[in-house]
């Protein structure tokens, strides 16, 4: 970090320092360790294992137990009251993320990856500014970057795009800076899904592409529950109707939006991409006979649609 100037702002600031950045993200790692689906998995066996008791005081001693346990891991507010000082100097908070798990009506929580928001762009702008690219640590980087990786996830999946978000808000007025310091510090390569929402909002674009990702578009061909595999989970019918939702639908919204054909054209290739691995797939093989003549011929049904396209 650079020394601060007698009279800046950033010189009232106490930063952390790289021990309590890595201290910092232990608490995380934590939070996302115990309020992962695995764990809310692990809980669920607990439950069909208690409720397999015929014993009933026996069953409700071990209900009571396990809620304890539920209700001993670590949350948001926690994390937040042990780093307040450090925290608001970088002008962030933590947060749970919207989606919940239910187990029973008395056992439950937030289900994912903690959450940091951005109170102060100013500050956390101030934060970044403290240091320089020539003395930056691998922990210093490891720890900024992994912030800059959650606004991302934020900003896809998490907050209402509506402009009545106040953590979005506060996270689009500042980003442009913010990416540019990330640059000046020489970590452009790991920020690069933070970099390109910049440039996409600052094309105005935005939402659009944020609701193609929500669509399952750019998710991973093959491997996922996809334009590339709807084929293997649903029925013929449901299948050209998931393309057209997920796909055609996206691609009339924005073929008039000359702002937007980059994302048309990404879109575009995605889903030619997606046609040619489900004509190939070899799991369609493994389907009846008949099943096997009604999915190929959704699928070059599919296809005949996407040329109109091209």
């Amino acid at each position: 970090m650079h020394e601060a100037l007698p009279n800046s702002p950033e010189k009232n600031k106490e930063f952390p320092k790289v021990s309590e950045m890595l201290t910092i993200k232990r608490d995380f790692a934590s939070y996302d360790t115990q309020h992962s689906e695995e764990n809310w998995n692990y809980i669920k066996m607990d439950v069909e294992r208690i409720e397999a008791i015929e014993n009933s005081t026996e069953k409700k001693y071990e209900l009571v137990l396990l809620k304890q346990a539920v209700d001993r891991k670590i949350k948001a507010k926690d994390i937040n009251t042990v780093h307040k000082k450090s925290f608001a100097a970088m002008g962030i908070a933590a947060a749970a993320p919207k989606e919940r798990e239910i187990v029973t009506p008395d056992i439950g929580g937030a289900k994912g990856e903690i959450l940091i928001n951005l109170k102060n762009k100013n500050d956390f702008i101030s934060f970044l500014e403290n240091f320089n690219k020539e003395d930056l640590t691998v922990d210093e980087a490891s720890f900024i970057c992994d912030i800059a990786k959650k606004f991302a996830h934020q900003i896809k999946y998490e907050y209402a795009l509506n402009g009545e978000d106040d953590r979005f808000m506060e996270l689009v007025r500042g980003l442009k800076k913010i990416v540019d310091e990330y640059k000046r510090l020489g970590l452009d390569k790991y920020i690069d899904d933070l970099a390109k929402i910049a440039e996409i909002m600052s094309a105005g674009y935005l939402v659009d592409y944020v609701n193609a990702v929500n669509n399952g578009v750019f998710s991973p061909i093959g491997k996922e529950i996809n334009a590339s595999t709807y084929h293997r989970a649903y029925t013929p019918d449901d299948y050209t109707g998931l393309w057209q939702e997920a796909i055609f639908d996206m691609l009339d919204n924005l073929k008039n939006k000359k702002e937007a054909k980059p994302l048309y054209e990404e879109i575009l290739q995605y889903a030619k991409d997606s046609i040619a691995y489900a004509k190939n797939d070899k799991e369609i093989k493994t389907m009846s006979e008949d099943r096997q003549a009604i999915t190929k011929k959704s699928i070059r049904a599919v296809e005949e649609k996407l040329n109109t396209y091209l």
